[in-house]
């Protein structure tokens, strides 16, 4: 008895100090990234989605702007441009080749987070949620009709083992990430986020204003970007659903 509950004091301290260093390592990046616009510089935020790490020696090739190296943080930093969006690419030998876009405005890019997947040498699907530092926790859920939800609090991972949350962010900006080596494509599933932080307020602008966005993978390959709609009241963003294997959009808060 006394043996188990060490392991579990342990365990726990253990998790304490893990979210403690999170906290401090998100707070150091964005004191980075401050610093680097003190001095006329913008940035992008590169990590790996599995893990929260940093993706070092990464390309992000800005179009019509130049390509830029990733340092050991995970931040590319470039001069300073226009108010615009952006089109640029995220190149890595071990990880999936991905085009997105980012806005500059008031020589400011507020959402500079992105998470990318590692290759891997099997079929899986990798649905990835970043965004800002507002709220800190949100979560992302996965319910396949009659069978499972896969979230932080339900479960983990599938009976099957097919499906599992990678991770859960709890510490702002993500990644939080599930992922899928099976896809029944006789059944449904439906997508969504939820703002836990703001749970019992339904009229709260925070989940709208988060610039969270939802990329998903499939077999090694970037397919699309959902990027949730601003000024909408409400704690749960409906993303998409899978239906007979396809993606259908669904994009509302509620």
């Amino acid at each position: 008895m006394k043996k188990s509950f060490l392991i579990l004091l342990v365990m726990s301290v253990f998790s304490v100090l893990h979210a403690e260093n999170d906290s401090v390592y998100k707070a150091r990046i964005q004191q980075k990234i401050a610093e680097l616009e003190f001095d006329g510089l913008l940035s992008l935020w590169i990590t790996d989605c599995d893990t929260g790490k940093p993706v070092q020696e990464a390309t992000v090739d800005i179009s019509n702007v130049g390509a830029f190296k990733t340092d050991n943080n995970g931040i590319a930093s470039f001069p300073a441009l226009a108010d615009g969006i952006y089109d640029f690419a995220i190149i890595h030998d071990e990880y999936v080749p991905t085009t997105e876009k980012f806005e500059v405005f008031g020589e400011s890019i507020f959402f500079y987070k992105y998470s990318v997947p590692k290759k891997v040498d099997y079929k899986c699907i990798k649905i990835i949620l970043d965004w800002g530092k507002t709220p800190k926790d949100l979560d992302a859920h996965l319910i396949k009709e009659n069978s499972y939800h896969i979230s932080f609090r339900d479960k983990r991972k599938s009976d099957d083992k097919t499906v599992w949350l990678d991770k859960d962010d709890m510490d702002s900006f993500g990644p939080e990430t599930i992922t899928i080596t099976e896809l029944d494509t006789n059944s449904t599933y439906k997508y969504f986020v939820f703002n836990w932080t703001n749970r019992n307020d339904s009229n709260s602008l925070s989940l709208s204003k988060s610039g969270a966005k939802v990329r998903i993978y499939a077999d090694n390959k970037f397919l699309q970007t959902f990027k949730i709609s601003s000024q909408k009241q409400g704690i749960k963003w409906d993303v998409f659903n899978i239906e007979q294997g396809k993606f259908i959009p669904v994009n509302e808060i509620e």
